[in-house]
């Protein structure tokens, strides 16, 4: 398909060529005819307007390959820039809560996921409203499969019909991306405020429309009233700059959205009426707001046509009238410009899971089931980790997950794992895994932890308060699925053993899923009746650590701190004193 595209590129430039090569002749031969024979041949210029609009339609043309080209090559790859989060979260933040049927990822499960870095390996979105939206719809859970469902038809439709993927692409990427995202403020935030004057500055403008003729009226006596009239508004003008120029990128850019939005209803494509119908209608009610926005635009040059125009809009106050006008239409009509935002957000968004699906070795797409708690997971893998060993769970016959093994040999990798198919399963509707079966969940976790500073709170005073959070949340309809890395490793041993062994029970009889990774053994033992038990192995000696990463039935019989010690090369008297004492309390309690 490339090198059809650039066989027909190279085309359009032989056919570019050779069209030049005949203007070229052809307006010599006018001249020279017309010059020294007959005026008449001048009009063998004539065919060179024609001539020209067909060199304009080629090289649009071409310019429209190299596009297509440029987007097949980052199609299924990843967008490596920079990104903004406090600026990409900005819509979220506006929207989120205010609609019952959804879950809002927390910012502790946020993190706990390294949701930053996924939401980086993801984002292959063209748009401001692309971006925000893909942000928004990875931090809430949808609950209805019927809804996913649409979504799923969405995402596989842009990936296999390339043409109307190219075709949407093509608008998107001409839209682009708003550095400052300040057209989501506009949208969502508060509007500046009317101007009380704004009657007075369109009586300014007719006066100085009138006072052009007045020259012809009174004499030459009116340059002092023009000159006047031009001093009062250039004043206005740039008194009311400092109010106006910082919401024009937004509003430049919103005139941008409403022509995408224009333009996406004229695609052919089937598959996208849905879509299409509501941007006609929401687009039909914000028409004016183009007419209000053409003197907004664009930016003085040094050209001296770009001078004129500056006084044009100095003198008849053009871009303060224009500016109110325009605030007034988007106040009437911001519903509708919400809309057309998430909508062609919407599609960016989808299209940049479907690019994302493209450059995965495998994934599927979740089946749902409705009846008790469940999940079932085979194949799944770390969307984070290159050559990642895949693992698989079967979750329902209890309703907890008790995970043993050694430091790095997996266990928190894996709670990320399984949390983060889940979460793919009700946002984007791919998970990375050979087969994912489940109910719906909250997903709420415990995995990260450190001391409050600013709060002054203790590393275990916070992780308590994390998993009363846990608690809490098993008591709703909609079940949850709790991960926690270490339950209360900030205390005593004996009393943690103790807190975690009743508060592990307690989560094991609600409406929740658990999963835990642990060093205690002595858990493990306690909670066998509530919990399965799986563990992973490793091998670490004096010459190097290995893991293998496979997740295997029972408790961990294996450990590696004091080995891990010999390993970083600890004075030997250290890690024999250590073997041995930690030998002599396993005999004492045996």
């Amino acid at each position: 398909m490339n090198n059809e595209i650039s066989f027909i590129i190279r085309n359009y430039k032989i056919k570019i060529i050779i069209i030049l090569f005949f203007s070229i002749l052809l307006l010599a031969s006018a001249l020279i005819l017309g010059y020294f024979i007959n005026t008449f041949y001048y009009i063998g210029c004539t065919p060179l307007i024609f001539l020209v609009f067909v060199l304009f339609f080629f090289h649009k043309k071409i310019r429209t390959l190299r596009s297509i080209l440029k987007l097949r090559e980052k199609w299924g790859k990843e967008n490596t820039r920079d990104r903004e989060f406090h600026k990409i979260a900005k819509l979220f933040h506006y929207i989120s809560g205010k609609d019952n049927e959804h879950y809002i990822v927390d910012d502790q499960t946020w993190d706990d996921l390294n949701l930053n870095a996924i939401f980086c390996q993801l984002d292959r979105t063209y748009s401001t409203p692309g971006e925000s939206v893909l942000y928004a719809i990875l931090r809430t859970l949808f609950y209805k499969e019927k809804e996913l469902n649409k979504r799923t038809k969405i995402i596989s439709l842009l990936q296999k019909n390339s043409d109307l993927r190219e075709g949407i692409l093509l608008l998107l990427s001409k839209l682009g991306r708003q550095e400052t995202n300040n057209i989501t403020e506009l949208l969502w935030g508060e509007l500046p405020p009317q101007s009380h004057f704004l009657f007075i500055y369109s009586f300014l403008s007719l006066i100085a429309l009138l006072s052009l003729a007045a020259p012809i009226i009174i004499g030459l006596n009116a340059l002092l009233l023009i000159m006047g009239l031009f001093s009062l508004n250039t004043y206005i003008h740039y008194r009311l700059s400092r109010e106006i120029h910082p919401e024009l990128p937004a509003i430049s850019y919103l005139s941008s959205l409403l022509r995408t939005a224009g333009s996406l209803t004229k695609l052919k494509q089937s598959g996208m009426e849905h879509y299409q119908s509501r941007l006609k209608k929401a687009s039909a009610a914000t028409k004016k707001i183009l007419n209000k926005t053409q003197f907004l635009l664009g930016e003085a040059g040094t050209s001296t046509e770009d001078i004129f125009y500056e006084y044009l809009k100095i003198f008849f106050l053009l871009e303060v009238r224009s500016f109110y006008s325009a605030l007034r239409e988007i106040k009437k009509n911001k519903n509708e410009l919400r809309e057309i935002y998430l909508i062609i957000g919407e599609i960016d968004a989808l299209q940049s899971i479907a690019s994302y699906r493209q450059s995965l070795e495998y994934y599927v797409e979740p089946q749902f089931i409705k009846e008790n708690i469940y999940m079932e997971v085979q194949g799944a893998i770390h969307p984070l980790i290159k050559k990642a060993v895949p693992n698989s769970i079967t979750m329902g016959e209890k309703n907890g997950l008790l995970i043993t093994g050694s430091n790095m040999s997996g266990k928190s990798t894996f709670l990320r794992t399984v949390a983060i198919n889940a979460l793919f399963a009700q946002t984007i509707c791919t998970c990375p895994a050979k087969k994912y079966v489940g109910s719906f969940f909250r997903i709420i976790s415990s995995i990260s932890k450190a001391d409050d500073i600013h709060e002054g709170k203790s590393f275990y005073f916070r992780e308590a308060e994390r998993l009363l959070k846990l608690i809490l949340a098993s008591d709703f309809e909609v079940s949850s699925l709790c991960l926690i890395d270490e339950v209360l490793s900030g205390t005593n041993y004996l009393e943690r053993l103790a807190a975690s062994r009743a508060i592990l029970e307690f989560l094991s009889r609600k409406n929740a899923l658990t999963i835990v990774a642990t060093h205690d053994l002595d858990l493990a033992s306690y909670l066998k009746d509530n919990y399965l038990c799986y563990h992973f192995t490793d091998k670490v000696d004096r010459e190097g650590l290995e893991f293998n990463y496979h997740l295997q039935k029972g408790v961990s019989t294996t450990s590696n701190a004091i080995k891990l010690l010999e390993y970083l090369g600890y004075p030997k008297i250290i890690t024999e004193r250590a073997e041995k004492w930690a030998t002599d309390v396993d005999s004492h309690d045996s």
